[in-house]
């Protein structure tokens, strides 16, 4: 195993991590204009 490897798997981690966190703020942020009225 590569030291360089692991940094690398790392960062996808953190971004995989990072995604759905971003889609789950999204969805939130859709139900809340969905849920309040807007006239």
């Amino acid at each position: 195993m590569k030291k360089k490897l692991s940094k690398f798997s790392v960062l996808i981690i953190a971004i995989a991590c990072l995604i759905p966190l971003f889609f789950l703020w999204l969805f939130i942020n859709l139900m809340n204009s969905v849920n309040t009225p807007n006239g």
